[in-house]
C-alpha cells in the first residue's frame, strides 16, 4: 500500500508542473483512453517495490524507479532552408530534458550547440521537451548559417542523443532595394537634369570599392564615367554621380549587375537590377492628338465624344494652358481640362498645390456637322521657363450624333415621389423600360444580395438580384428633331424600382440591344439609424415636410436576415431598441426597414461604422450629357496613411462637427486646422483666407462663408441647416 500511496503522490505532482495530460498507470497497463503508453515517452514510471520522492535544485531526483524510455529523439527543428528575420532557433525532442516547464540557461549554449558563422543567444528550456534560442539580434542577411546540436544531450529518462544533428539556415541572398534620383534643383516629373545623382539603397553593408565592380553607368546605350561614395551613416546607400553632365534628351541607365556581395554574408545577388530615366531637354513643344482611326480612315469625329488630347514635352500650369488654347467655333458645352487628375504641381514650391500636367483631354460634347479648329498658342511657357516658340492647330470635321440614351449615373439612389425620374436622349425612336417592384417580403434576400457585391466574382448587380421578378414592360415612343438632346421624365411608384432600358437603335457590334439597368428607391421617408453593443436607435423623418414620421412600422433584421426587433416610431420618429441577448452576439451589420402603408424604405448599418443609405439623384438638368448624371454615395471612406516624399511644402486641412446628426433648422458647429507640411514637419497656417462650402447630398451649394485662421491655423464657424429638406 505504501508504494502505491508514493506512486499516486508523484503521478499527481509530474501532472500539476508539467500539464501534460497523460494517465497514470502501472507500467505496462493499457491506458482506458488512449490504449498502451507509447510513441512520446512522458514522465518516468515508478515501481511498484516502493520509493520516495526527493526534490532537490529544481529538479525531481528518483530513487528505485524502473526508467522505460525510447532512445531520445529530435523529431522537429526550426527554422530551416531559406528564411528570412530570424530571431530564434527551435527543437523539440521526444521526451523531456526538463521537467520543471520554462529555464534559461546561457552557459548551456555554447555546451549543447555550434552555429557557423557565430551568432550571441541564451538558451531557453520549454514545456520539459523544447530547446530555444533566442538570438541578441537576427541573423544577417546573405548568409548560410551551419546549426549543429551535439551529441550528448540528456532526457529526464537518463537517455541521450547519441550523434550530432546538422541542419543549414540560408537568409535572403543580397539585393538592390531601389534606385532613388537625387536633385539640386526643382525637379521635374517626367525627367532629370543633367547634373543629377542617384541614391541606390541595398539591402546590406556594402562598400564603394566592393561594389564599384558590379555598378554600370550608360547614356545612350554607351558607358558613361561615374563616381561613386557611400552615404555618412548610411551603410547599405550608395551615391552615383557622373563629373560629365548628361545631354540634353538623353536616356541614362543605372544598372547594378547581379553576384555582388554585402559586408554580412557571402552569398551572391542572384539577379541584375537597373533603372532608366531621361533627361530633360529644354526644347518645349506640343502636339494635338485625335482619335487614331479618324486620321487613319478619315472619317468625322464623335460629337459626343470627340477623344482629342493636347500633349506637351514639359509639365505646364493648367491656368496657362487655358489662356494659350482655343476652339474654334466656341462650344459651351466643352471644355480643356487635364487628362486625369493626377498630377499636381507639388514638386514646384512656388506652384505648391495647383494644378499642372502634360496632357489635357477635351472633356464635353460638340455640335454635329461643325468644323472645328484647336490651336494651342505660342507664348506658352513650362514649369521650367521653356516657352513654345510657335502654334499648333488641327481641324477636324464632327459627324452626327450616334443614337443615345443619358441616365442618371446613380446604380442605387433615393428618389421623393413628387420627383420625377428624368433621363435624356437622341437620335431614338422609342425606349422600352421594364419595371421590377421589389416586394417587402423579399426586401432582406434582395438587400443580402446586393451586399454580397464586395464578396462575389462577378459582382451581383441590382438586376441580377431581382431577375426572378416579373417584370412590368412598357414601349415608350420617342421623337423630336435629330441631332438633339431631348429629355423625358417617368413616374415611378412607391418602393424599390429595378428598371431595365433598351431601345432598338442601340445596339453592340453584333446589333443586339444594350440593355442599362438602374436601381430606384421611391419613398417619402427619410431613415436614419445608429447601431451600438447595447442596441439600435432609428430615427425616421418625412422627406417633405422635414418633421418626425410618427407610426412608421420598424423592422431590424440581422447580417443573415433574421429578424431582430420590430416596433413604431413615436411621435418624435424615433424607436429604440435595447439588447437583451450577448452583446458580443450582435451581427456586424443589420439591415433597418421603415414602412407606413406603401411607402418602404431601408437603410443598413455596421457597429462603429456611419450606416448607408442610397443618396438623393442630382438634378439632370445641371449635367452633361455625356458626363450623364453624377452620384453621390454615403459610403463610409476610411482614411489611409500615406507618406509625402515630396521636399516641396503642401498643405493640409483638418474639419470636423460636434456632431454627425442635425435635425432641419438646426445650427451647424464646426471646427478645424489648416497645416502646411514640409515632409513630416507641420507648421501653423496663420492668418490665412479659407473657404467653407456647405453642400447637399446632391451637390446643391446651401451656404458659403470666408473665414480667417488664428495664428495656430485654427478656424470656427457655424452653418444653418435647411428648415426644410
Amino acid at each position: 500500500m505504501k508504494a502505491l500511496k508514493i506512486k499516486s503522490i508523484l503521478c499527481q505532482c509530474l501532472f500539476i508542473t508539467t500539464a501534460f495530460l497523460a494517465a497514470c498507470t502501472p507500467s505496462g497497463t493499457k491506458n482506458p483512453d488512449k490504449g498502451p503508453l507509447s510513441g512520446y515517452s512522458g514522465f518516468p514510471q515508478v515501481s511498484e517495490k516502493g520509493g520516495s520522492l526527493v526534490i532537490g535544485q529544481g529538479e525531481f531526483s528518483l530513487t528505485d524507479v524502473d526508467v522505460k524510455a525510447p532512445p531520445l529523439e529530435v523529431i522537429y527543428y526550426s527554422p530551416q532552408g531559406k528564411n528570412n528575420h530570424v530571431r530564434e532557433i527551435a527543437v523539440v525532442f521526444n521526451q523531456p530534458l526538463y521537467a520543471m516547464g520554462t529555464e534559461t540557461k546561457k552557459h548551456q549554449m555554447e555546451e549543447m550547440f555550434r552555429i557557423e558563422p557565430a551568432v550571441k543567444g541564451q538558451l531557453l528550456y520549454l514545456s520539459g521537451d523544447t530547446m530555444k534560442i533566442e538570438l541578441e539580434k537576427p541573423l544577417t542577411m546573405g548568409n548560410r548559417y551551419t546549426v549543429t546540436l551535439k551529441k550528448g544531450v540528456t532526457a529526464v529518462s537518463g537517455k541521450k542523443l547519441e550523434k550530432d544533428l546538422t541542419w543549414h539556415i540560408e537568409t535572403p541572398s543580397p539585393r538592390v532595394y531601389g534606385i532613388d534620383q537625387f536633385t539640386r534643383h526643382v525637379a521635374d516629373h517626367s525627367g532629370i537634369h543633367p547634373d543629377d545623382a542617384f541614391f541606390i539603397r541595398f539591402s546590406g553593408e556594402v562598400t564603394e570599392n566592393e561594389i564599384r565592380p558590379f555598378l554600370h553607368l550608360e547614356v545612350n546605350k554607351k558607358s558613361w564615367p561615374f563616381v561613386i561614395a557611400r552615404v555618412d551613416k548610411e551603410k547599405s546607400k550608395i551615391r552615383l554621380w557622373s563629373d560629365r553632365p548628361f545631354p540634353r534628351g538623353a536616356t541614362v541607365k543605372v544598372r547594378v549587375n547581379k553576384g555582388f556581395t554585402c559586408r554580412s554574408g557571402p552569398l551572391k545577388a542572384p539577379v541584375p537590377y537597373q533603372q532608366s530615366y531621361y533627361v530633360y531637354s529644354p526644347s518645349f513643344t506640343s502636339e494635338i492628338i485625335l482619335d487614331p482611326y479618324v486620321v487613319k480612315y478619315k472619317i468625322f469625329v464623335n460629337p459626343l465624344s470627340p477623344n482629342l488630347k493636347v500633349s506637351f514635352s514639359g509639365f505646364v500650369d493648367k491656368k496657362a494652358f487655358l489662356k494659350h488654347i482655343s476652339l474654334r467655333p466656341a462650344a459651351k458645352t466643352a471644355t480643356f481640362d487635364r487628362e486625369n487628375e493626377e498630377g499636381n504641381c507639388a514638386y514646384f514650391k512656388e506652384k505648391k498645390g495647383e494644378g499642372c500636367g502634360n496632357n489635357f483631354a477635351l472633356h464635353g460634347y460638340l455640335r454635329p456637322h461643325t468644323t472645328y479648329t484647336v490651336t494651342v498658342k505660342k507664348g506658352l511657357t513650362d514649369l521650367h521657363g521653356n516657352v513654345l516658340k510657335k502654334d499648333s492647330d488641327v481641324t477636324f470635321i464632327t459627324g452626327g450624333y450616334p443614337p443615345g440614351l443619358f441616365l442618371p449615373n446613380d446604380q442605387d439612389a433615393l428618389k421623393e415621389p413628387w420627383a420625377t425620374y428624368a433621363f435624356k436622349y437622341t437620335n431614338l425612336k422609342s425606349v422600352r423600360i421594364e419595371t421590377r417592384q421589389v416586394p417587402s417580403e423579399t426586401l432582406i434576400p434582395f438587400l443580402r444580395c446586393l451586399d454580397l457585391r464586395v464578396h462575389r466574382e462577378p459582382r451581383p448587380t441590382p438586376y441580377s438580384c431581382a431577375k426572378h421578378i416579373v417584370a412590368r414592360s412598357k414601349q415608350i415612343p420617342l421623337g423630336g428633331a435629330r441631332e438633339t438632346i431631348h429629355k423625358r421624365t417617368l413616374g415611378l411608384s412607391k418602393g424599390i424600382n429595378v428598371l431595365s432600358f433598351s431601345s432598338p437603335q442601340i445596339v453592340d457590334s453584333e446589333e443586339k440591344p444594350l440593355v442599362f439597368h438602374r436601381l430606384v428607391l421611391t419613398s417619402q421617408l427619410g431613415i436614419h439609424s445608429r447601431l451600438t453593443p447595447y442596441g439600435a436607435t432609428v430615427w425616421v423623418t418625412d422627406l417633405k415636410t422635414a418633421k418626425p414620421a410618427e407610426g412608421v412600422i420598424i423592422t431590424i433584421y440581422s447580417e443573415k436576415g433574421w429578424k431582430i426587433a420590430s416596433g413604431k416610431t413615436d411621435e418624435k420618429g424615433l424607436y429604440r431598441y435595447s439588447a437583451t441577448a450577448n452583446k458580443s452576439q450582435w451581427s456586424p451589420r443589420a439591415y433597418v426597414v421603415g414602412q407606413k402603408g406603401q411607402d418602404v424604405a431601408y437603410t443598413s448599418m455596421k457597429y462603429r461604422y456611419r450606416t448607408y443609405s442610397p443618396s438623393g439623384i442630382e438634378h439632370p438638368e445641371k449635367e452633361k450629357p455625356e458626363k450623364t448624371y453624377d452620384s453621390y454615395f454615403s459610403y463610409w471612406l476610411g482614411s489611409t496613411y500615406s507618406r509625402n516624399w515630396s521636399t516641396s511644402e503642401f498643405t493640409t486641412a483638418y474639419l470636423s462637427t460636434e456632431r454627425n446628426l442635425y435635425r432641419p433648422g438646426e445650427t451647424v458647429h464646426f471646427h478645424g486646422a489648416l497645416r502646411h507640411y514640409q515632409e513630416w514637419k507641420p507648421r501653423p497656417a496663420a492668418k490665412e483666407k479659407i473657404e467653407i462650402r456647405f453642400m447637399s447630398p446632391s451637390g446643391t451649394e446651401l451656404e458659403k462663408k470666408t473665414l480667417v485662421t488664428d495664428g495656430m491655423g485654427v478656424f470656427r464657424g457655424t452653418l444653418k441647416m435647411p428648415a426644410k429638406g
